[in-house]
């Protein structure tokens, strides 16, 4: 993974691999990647991917940096047909936070 990253917003109906995934969360014990973006200090994203039981399924919580909001959007979750795709997505993802200037924990 990459060492640092920013905010982005992505279009995810264009892409045919990523399905909206049914909300009702998930067994914490299946994720593989847990990724927390801050940028300037604060904390803006947590990014997670993990292998559910109908494919690799994404979640990201996004903290805007500029209200007072204190709990996070959700996004996601979306489904993948498998873990690659999926591990692409987030590569991507943390590719254009690192653009955007923010830092990986």
């Amino acid at each position: 993974m990459h060492a640092d990253a920013h905010a982005v917003a992505l279009d995810h109906g264009a892409d045919p691999l990523v399905q909206q995934a049914p909300s009702g969360g998930h067994d914490a014990t299946q994720q593989d990647v847990v990724v927390r973006v801050e940028k300037d200090g604060k904390q803006v994203v947590i990014l997670r991917r993990y292998d559910g039981a109908r494919g690799a399924v994404v979640e990201c919580d996004v903290y805007p940096i500029d209200t007072m909001r204190i709990e996070p959007l959700r996004l996601g979750p979306y489904l993948f047909p498998a873990s690659e795709p999926a591990s692409r997505f987030v590569d991507e993802v943390l590719l254009a936070l690192e653009y955007l200037g923010c830092t990986f924990r």
